[in-house]
């Protein structure tokens, strides 16, 4: 081959190298932005799940500072976080992942969160290291908080509306099917009259029982029995809501697109492939 032709096939294969590079950015870019909108509007409960993810790689992020942070103080913390697991973030009084605690059965880990046993100076170390590795992403948490709390008005509207609370004799009548009102305290003073209230009540069947000492056999045993009873009570409650949401979601995304747009741009700056965002 001649040197202009091996010149033609370096230029061509470093161009084919930049596209594939440029599409694989652009894809995260999407991800990144399909992540956003869940964070910001969840109109589901697998969308809650789904956006509960970027508080996950913030935290990720935050915990990469810390460690580096307090490795300068002489003390070491893994700076490796946990495998992503919605469940740890779970909304199941308003936002409930149905199909994933049908197919888990599992409403949040069970075997809870564990804290690192630190030293008082070690403690102090960490608080002040946490502390600054908060500050650079406070930039993208405040406008996010504040576009999610518009949304998450629209949400306490919708599943306080007519068409919600219509729902709810059926609700008791199902809770009724599985032994409601009998509870670990005893018999409940009132029927359901939200759905906060069916999810107190079937809570209370699991948090009774880890106040007990229950085992962990017996634990999932009753996550296994009392997630099934959730799931075929709620549905069809939780189906009338979503539909709401999904309904009002498109609107809200309009009229708060140029937020949308900013919280995107910030979102990319700290958490994307760019040099500044690693």
């Amino acid at each position: 081959m001649s040197g202009a032709g091996r010149a033609s096939s370096s230029s061509l294969a470093t161009r084919n190298a930049q596209a594939r590079a440029k599409a694989l950015q652009q894809g995260e870019r999407d991800s990144l932005d399909a992540l956003v909108v869940a964070a910001v509007a969840p109109a589901t409960g697998p969308m809650y799940d789904y956006g509960t993810k970027l508080m996950w790689m913030i935290r990720a992020r935050e915990l990469q500072a810390t460690a580096r942070c307090m490795a300068a103080a002489g003390y070491h913390i893994s700076d490796h976080p946990g495998p992503f697991d919605p469940a740890a973030f779970a909304d199941n009084t308003q936002m409930p992942d149905l199909p994933r605690i049908a197919r888990t059965h599992e409403f949040v880990p069970l075997g809870g969160l564990s804290v690192p046993d630190y030293t008082k100076a070690e403690q102090k170390a960490f608080s002040a290291c946490s502390a600054t590795a908060d500050v650079p992403y406070r930039q993208l948490l405040v406008p996010l908080s504040k576009l999610a709390g518009s949304w998450w008005t629209i949400v306490f509207r919708t599943q306080a509306s007519a068409p919600v609370q219509a729902a709810i004799p059926a609700l008791n009548a199902c809770a009724a099917r599985y032994g409601f009102p009998d509870n670990p305290y005893g018999p409940a003073s009132a029927p359901i009259k939200s759905f906060a209230d069916f999810m107190d009540w079937i809570a209370g069947f699991l948090d009774g029982a880890g106040s007990r000492g229950a085992s962990t056999s017996t634990l999932q045993a009753l996550d296994r029995h009392w997630s099934a009873v959730f799931v075929a009570c709620a549905r069809p409650i939780i189906g009338i809501w979503q539909r709401m949401q999904l309904g009002a979601q498109p609107g809200f995304l309009a009229e708060h697109a140029s937020q949308l747009r900013q919280v995107d741009a910030l979102a990319w700056q700290l958490l994307g492939s760019q040099p500044n965002g690693r």
